[in-house]
Protein backbone atom coordinates (compact mmCIF):
# COMPACT_ATOMS: atom_id res chain seq x y z
CA UNK A 1 0.00 0.00 0.00
CA UNK A 2 2.78 2.24 1.07
CA UNK A 3 4.32 1.90 -2.19
CA UNK A 4 1.45 2.40 -4.41
CA UNK A 5 0.53 5.18 -2.73
CA UNK A 6 3.92 6.60 -3.13
CA UNK A 7 3.04 6.64 -6.66
CA UNK A 8 5.76 3.22 -7.19
CA UNK A 9 2.56 1.12 -8.78
CA UNK A 10 4.84 -1.48 -10.17
CA UNK A 11 6.80 -1.69 -7.66
CA UNK A 12 3.84 -2.12 -5.09
CA UNK A 13 2.41 -4.87 -7.55
CA UNK A 14 5.92 -6.94 -7.91
CA UNK A 15 5.82 -6.82 -4.00
CA UNK A 16 2.16 -8.40 -3.92
CA UNK A 17 2.85 -10.64 -6.61
CA UNK A 18 5.70 -12.19 -4.90
CA UNK A 19 4.22 -11.98 -1.94
CA UNK A 20 1.56 -14.16 -3.43
CA UNK A 21 3.25 -16.73 -4.56
CA UNK A 22 5.15 -17.72 -1.73
CA UNK A 23 1.90 -18.18 0.23
CA UNK A 24 0.54 -20.12 -2.25
CA UNK A 25 3.77 -22.48 -2.52
CA UNK A 26 3.77 -22.71 1.45
CA UNK A 27 -0.05 -23.53 1.39
CA UNK A 28 -1.53 -26.89 3.12
CA UNK A 29 -4.20 -28.80 1.65
CA UNK A 30 -5.90 -28.08 4.41
CA UNK A 31 -4.97 -24.36 5.54
CA UNK A 32 -5.77 -22.40 8.50
CA UNK A 33 -8.22 -19.71 8.37
CA UNK A 34 -5.48 -17.19 9.04
CA UNK A 35 -3.76 -18.11 5.99
CA UNK A 36 -6.47 -18.50 3.74
CA UNK A 37 -6.66 -14.99 5.00
CA UNK A 38 -3.14 -13.61 4.54
CA UNK A 39 -3.59 -14.86 0.52
CA UNK A 40 -7.07 -13.73 0.02
CA UNK A 41 -6.02 -10.37 1.15
CA UNK A 42 -2.73 -10.58 -1.31
CA UNK A 43 -4.93 -11.60 -3.96
CA UNK A 44 -7.79 -8.91 -3.18
CA UNK A 45 -5.11 -6.21 -3.46
CA UNK A 46 -3.38 -7.20 -6.57
CA UNK A 47 -6.73 -7.83 -8.28
CA UNK A 48 -7.50 -3.96 -7.28
CA UNK A 49 -4.05 -2.28 -8.63
CA UNK A 50 -3.48 -4.40 -11.35
CA UNK A 51 -7.39 -3.37 -12.82
CA UNK A 52 -6.18 0.52 -11.77
CA UNK A 53 -3.52 0.27 -13.42
CA UNK A 54 -4.39 -1.40 -16.30
CA UNK A 55 -1.96 -3.80 -16.46
CA UNK A 56 -4.32 -7.08 -16.80
CA UNK A 57 -7.66 -7.90 -19.03
CA UNK A 58 -10.94 -7.66 -17.25
CA UNK A 59 -10.69 -11.64 -17.30
CA UNK A 60 -8.08 -12.22 -15.43
CA UNK A 61 -8.95 -9.39 -12.67
CA UNK A 62 -12.30 -11.18 -12.54
CA UNK A 63 -10.69 -14.99 -12.10
CA UNK A 64 -8.54 -13.33 -9.47
CA UNK A 65 -11.80 -11.36 -7.35
CA UNK A 66 -12.93 -14.72 -8.27
CA UNK A 67 -10.01 -16.72 -6.50
CA UNK A 68 -10.45 -14.48 -3.22
CA UNK A 69 -14.20 -15.29 -2.90
CA UNK A 70 -13.49 -18.94 -3.19
CA UNK A 71 -10.66 -18.88 -0.53
CA UNK A 72 -13.01 -16.82 2.05
CA UNK A 73 -16.69 -17.20 0.66
CA UNK A 74 -17.82 -15.60 4.25
CA UNK A 75 -15.69 -12.71 4.02
CA UNK A 76 -17.74 -9.31 3.18
CA UNK A 77 -15.14 -7.58 1.40
CA UNK A 78 -14.05 -10.17 -1.09
CA UNK A 79 -17.78 -10.37 -2.35
CA UNK A 80 -18.39 -6.46 -2.37
CA UNK A 81 -14.97 -5.93 -4.48
CA UNK A 82 -16.74 -8.90 -6.96
CA UNK A 83 -19.60 -6.51 -7.14
CA UNK A 84 -17.20 -3.52 -7.53
CA UNK A 85 -15.38 -5.21 -10.83
CA UNK A 86 -19.18 -6.05 -12.17
CA UNK A 87 -19.83 -2.65 -11.23
CA UNK A 88 -16.86 -0.99 -12.95
CA UNK A 89 -17.38 -3.05 -15.91
CA UNK A 90 -20.71 -1.78 -16.26
CA UNK A 91 -19.82 1.61 -16.39
CA UNK A 92 -17.24 1.37 -19.03
CA UNK A 93 -19.70 -0.62 -21.10
CA UNK A 94 -21.73 2.22 -21.01
CA UNK A 95 -19.43 5.06 -22.16
CA UNK A 96 -18.55 2.61 -24.83
CA UNK A 97 -22.39 2.67 -26.04
CA UNK A 98 -22.89 6.18 -25.61
CA UNK A 99 -20.69 7.25 -27.92
CA UNK A 100 -21.40 9.09 -30.74
CA UNK A 101 -19.03 8.19 -33.24
CA UNK A 102 -17.20 5.40 -33.38
CA UNK A 103 -14.26 4.14 -36.21
CA UNK A 104 -14.96 2.42 -39.17
CA UNK A 105 -12.26 -0.39 -39.55
CA UNK A 106 -10.32 -0.02 -42.50
CA UNK A 107 -11.25 -1.59 -45.90
CA UNK A 108 -7.38 -1.43 -47.19
CA UNK A 109 -4.03 0.07 -45.69
CA UNK A 110 -4.53 3.83 -47.10
CA UNK A 111 -6.99 4.59 -44.45
CA UNK A 112 -5.12 2.99 -41.44
CA UNK A 113 -3.83 6.65 -40.95
CA UNK A 114 -6.62 8.13 -41.32
CA UNK A 115 -9.29 6.23 -39.94
CA UNK A 116 -12.56 7.09 -41.26
CA UNK A 117 -15.80 7.39 -38.65
CA UNK A 118 -19.83 7.24 -38.37
CA UNK A 119 -22.15 8.84 -36.67
CA UNK A 120 -24.19 6.06 -34.40
CA UNK A 121 -28.10 6.54 -34.26
CA UNK A 122 -29.61 7.35 -30.75
CA UNK A 123 -31.78 3.81 -31.13
CA UNK A 124 -28.17 1.91 -31.96
CA UNK A 125 -26.75 3.61 -28.88
CA UNK A 126 -29.71 2.85 -26.89
CA UNK A 127 -29.69 -0.55 -27.87
CA UNK A 128 -25.56 -1.03 -27.34
CA UNK A 129 -26.64 -0.06 -23.13
CA UNK A 130 -29.57 -2.32 -23.07
CA UNK A 131 -26.75 -4.99 -23.95
CA UNK A 132 -24.10 -3.78 -21.27
CA UNK A 133 -26.76 -3.92 -18.95
CA UNK A 134 -27.80 -7.50 -19.75
CA UNK A 135 -23.75 -8.28 -19.71
CA UNK A 136 -23.34 -7.06 -16.06
CA UNK A 137 -25.77 -5.84 -14.32
CA UNK A 138 -26.75 -9.77 -13.22
CA UNK A 139 -23.68 -10.28 -11.70
CA UNK A 140 -22.96 -7.14 -10.20
CA UNK A 141 -26.56 -7.31 -8.34
CA UNK A 142 -25.40 -11.00 -7.50
CA UNK A 143 -22.37 -10.13 -5.68
CA UNK A 144 -23.40 -7.00 -4.24
CA UNK A 145 -26.46 -9.15 -2.40
CA UNK A 146 -23.74 -11.88 -1.36
CA UNK A 147 -21.75 -9.07 0.18
CA UNK A 148 -24.81 -7.58 1.80
CA UNK A 149 -25.67 -10.85 2.69
CA UNK A 150 -22.47 -10.55 4.90
CA UNK A 151 -22.92 -7.56 6.66
CA UNK A 152 -24.08 -4.34 6.23
CA UNK A 153 -21.42 -2.02 6.00
CA UNK A 154 -21.63 -1.38 2.54
CA UNK A 155 -25.39 -0.93 2.13
CA UNK A 156 -25.83 2.28 2.17
CA UNK A 157 -23.90 3.19 -1.21
CA UNK A 158 -24.64 -0.48 -2.77
CA UNK A 159 -28.48 -0.24 -2.60
CA UNK A 160 -29.22 2.82 -4.13
CA UNK A 161 -26.61 2.08 -6.72
CA UNK A 162 -27.69 -1.49 -7.60
CA UNK A 163 -31.58 -0.03 -6.89
CA UNK A 164 -30.88 2.38 -9.80
CA UNK A 165 -29.12 0.55 -11.92
CA UNK A 166 -31.69 -2.02 -12.18
CA UNK A 167 -34.64 0.50 -12.67
CA UNK A 168 -32.79 1.92 -15.60
CA UNK A 169 -31.87 -1.47 -16.90
CA UNK A 170 -35.75 -1.99 -16.43
CA UNK A 171 -36.51 1.53 -18.22
CA UNK A 172 -34.91 0.06 -21.39
CA UNK A 173 -35.79 -2.64 -21.73
CA UNK A 174 -39.25 -1.81 -21.73
CA UNK A 175 -38.64 0.46 -24.53
CA UNK A 176 -37.04 -2.71 -26.46
CA UNK A 177 -39.48 -5.03 -26.35
CA UNK A 178 -41.73 -2.47 -26.92
CA UNK A 179 -40.00 -2.10 -30.38
CA UNK A 180 -38.86 1.25 -30.02
CA UNK A 181 -35.58 0.60 -30.31
CA UNK A 182 -35.76 -1.36 -33.32
CA UNK A 183 -34.31 -5.09 -33.38
CA UNK A 184 -33.87 -6.41 -29.67
CA UNK A 185 -30.10 -6.59 -29.05
CA UNK A 186 -28.30 -10.03 -29.13
CA UNK A 187 -28.55 -10.59 -25.51
CA UNK A 188 -32.22 -11.64 -25.84
CA UNK A 189 -30.70 -14.10 -28.04
CA UNK A 190 -28.99 -15.89 -25.63
CA UNK A 191 -32.11 -15.19 -23.18
CA UNK A 192 -29.77 -12.96 -20.76
CA UNK A 193 -32.57 -9.74 -21.01
CA UNK A 194 -34.11 -10.89 -17.83
CA UNK A 195 -31.44 -11.95 -15.96
CA UNK A 196 -30.89 -9.24 -14.20
CA UNK A 197 -34.17 -9.07 -12.78
CA UNK A 198 -34.14 -12.73 -11.82
CA UNK A 199 -31.50 -11.53 -9.85
CA UNK A 200 -32.56 -8.67 -8.35
CA UNK A 201 -35.99 -10.76 -7.42
CA UNK A 202 -33.55 -13.20 -5.10
CA UNK A 203 -31.79 -9.69 -3.72
CA UNK A 204 -35.17 -8.51 -2.24
CA UNK A 205 -36.57 -11.83 -1.07
CA UNK A 206 -33.60 -12.50 0.85
CA UNK A 207 -32.15 -9.50 2.47
CA UNK A 208 -33.34 -8.51 5.74
CA UNK A 209 -36.22 -5.71 4.96
CA UNK A 210 -34.33 -3.37 7.45
CA UNK A 211 -31.64 -2.84 4.94
CA UNK A 212 -34.32 -1.25 2.21
CA UNK A 213 -35.96 0.94 4.83
CA UNK A 214 -33.38 4.27 3.79
CA UNK A 215 -34.31 3.68 -0.13
CA UNK A 216 -38.25 3.80 0.82
CA UNK A 217 -38.10 7.11 -0.77
CA UNK A 218 -36.49 5.78 -3.86
CA UNK A 219 -38.25 2.97 -3.92
CA UNK A 220 -41.95 5.10 -3.86
CA UNK A 221 -40.46 7.38 -6.70
CA UNK A 222 -40.76 5.00 -9.33
CA UNK A 223 -43.87 2.80 -8.38
CA UNK A 224 -45.31 3.66 -11.99
CA UNK A 225 -42.65 2.08 -13.86
CA UNK A 226 -43.74 1.24 -16.90
CA UNK A 227 -41.79 -2.03 -16.96
CA UNK A 228 -44.92 -4.48 -15.26
CA UNK A 229 -42.32 -7.20 -13.87
CA UNK A 230 -40.49 -4.70 -12.13
CA UNK A 231 -43.11 -2.20 -10.86
CA UNK A 232 -44.38 -5.53 -9.31
CA UNK A 233 -41.33 -5.83 -7.42
CA UNK A 234 -41.25 -2.34 -6.26
CA UNK A 235 -44.88 -2.90 -5.12
CA UNK A 236 -44.41 -6.22 -3.14
CA UNK A 237 -41.30 -4.64 -1.82
CA UNK A 238 -43.22 -1.76 -0.19
CA UNK A 239 -45.77 -3.73 0.93
CA UNK A 240 -43.79 -5.95 3.09
CA UNK A 241 -41.89 -2.81 4.53
CA UNK A 242 -45.39 -1.40 5.38
CA UNK A 243 -46.17 -4.80 7.26
CA UNK A 244 -43.56 -4.84 8.71
CA UNK A 245 -43.12 -1.36 9.68
CA UNK A 246 -46.61 0.25 9.76
CA UNK A 247 -45.09 3.55 11.59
Amino acid sequence: KMEWAAGQPHDAMARLRQQRARLEGSLPDRPSGGERDALSATVLMLARFSDEAGELEPEEVQAMHARVVELCPSWEKGHYWLGRFHDTQLRRALDAAARREVEVPATHPGQMSCPAKRVVPIKERERKKVEAHATHLAPMIRCYGQALHKGAKHAPSVLPRVLTSWLDYADKLAQAEAGELGTLPAADKAGRLREPHEAMVKVVGTLPLRMWLPCVPQLVSRTCHRDEPTRKLLLTLLAQLLAEYPQ
